[in-house]
């Protein structure tokens, strides 16, 4: 498995925690990276409330981009 950031550098990351309930999977590496840690919600979104998520759909993306999905619950 190849963790690829958005400025091209290549990761090898290990699988730190799944949680298929959430659709969760959290990733971890032991090389140094130039991101920030990544916080997660403590609860569940409101209804009303508007949720964003950044992911690379069937590996869609490019340097310095990445798609953002927003959605209303």
């Amino acid at each position: 498995m190849e963790l690829i950031d958005l400025n091209l550098n290549i990761y090898n990351p290990e699988i730190f925690l799944v949680n298929k309930e959430l659709d969760v999977c959290v990733l971890k590496t032991h090389e140094p990276t130039e991101n920030k840690e990544v916080l997660l919600a403590l609860s569940a979104p409101k209804i009303s409330e508007k949720i964003y998520t950044i992911s690379a759909p069937q590996g869609i993306f490019s340097y310095q981009m990445v798609p953002i999905f927003d959605r209303k619950i």
